[in-house]
């Protein structure tokens, strides 16, 4: 779990070797399942080494072999329910979630994967304060930088593009490999007109991470609705990006 907050896409492998290596020692660990499940998510969702739909496929296999392992865990609950919510499936997301605050109510892990897909359902500002709860109920969770990067997007849906900025650049300074605040942050300035700050940032972007960049500019991914994703565009041709022509769903 330290590994998978480092945020980075070296540190994803070795906590990919930890929880394998902890299934090797004990066959039954539930917990090692939703490790995995997290470890798969973050390479295809985050950083684009896996293709999308097979780690999203990966992802929720082992999210299922958690809770059939033990079908009280939480955690594993609150993790099915962003595995549901990747693939576009929000009503199954939010059972997910509130099947797994049954069980515990301060599971952080349910809270954060309620208010993201709050965020993607038209409540921006209940997602983000669904999600500043789930900080405050775990601050060294090791998806705060996720967490925190959906936060920026908030602002960004609400057009508040300040906002978006502050919080952008705040968790840049603290993250700086993370590779979604990069984005959210180009399309915040390119629609506040600061053209040259906005292009160096689409640059930064490229440079540090193309594939995770392609991943959600070229084509739109399953949980991003078609107006989110137009608004995200828009920003980002503002900031000056010329990228390929039509765009598809995957």
């Amino acid at each position: 779990m330290w590994h998978l907050s480092r945020a980075r896409l070296e540190d994803v492998a070795r906590a990919h070797l930890f929880f394998n290596r902890a299934l090797e020692l004990d066959p039954t660990l539930a917990a090692a399942h939703t490790g995995l499940a997290m470890t798969f998510n973050r390479e295809g969702a985050m950083f684009a080494s896996r293709p999308l739909l097979e780690a999203l496929r990966l992802s929720g296999d082992e999210a299922r072999k958690a809770l059939e392992l033990d079908p009280t865990d939480a955690d594993a609950h609150g993790f099915q329910a962003h595995a549901a919510g990747h693939l576009g499936d929000y009503a199954a997301g939010f059972d997910h979630a509130e099947r797994a605050l049954s069980i515990y109510p301060n599971c952080s892990l349910a809270h954060q994967a309620r208010g993201w897909l709050q965020i993607f359902t038209g409540q921006p500002a209940e997602g983000r304060q669904t999600m500043l709860y789930s900080i405050r109920l775990d601050p060294r969770r090791a998806s705060l930088p996720y967490i925190r990067s959906h936060i920026v997007m908030s602002h960004y849906i609400e057009r508040d593009y300040e906002k978006t900025v502050a919080e952008a650049t705040r968790l840049i300074a603290d993250r700086p490999d993370h590779p979604y605040a990069y984005r959210w942050l180009a399309a915040a300035l390119g629609q506040l007109c600061r053209s040259d700050e906005a292009r160096a940032v689409l640059d930064r972007a490229l440079a540090s991470a193309p594939d995770a960049f392609h991943l959600y500019v070229d084509q739109r991914v399953p949980w991003m609705g078609q107006a989110v994703y137009d608004h995200m565009m828009d920003g980002l041709r503002k900031a000056g990006w010329r990228g390929a022509g039509e765009t598809q769903t995957l």
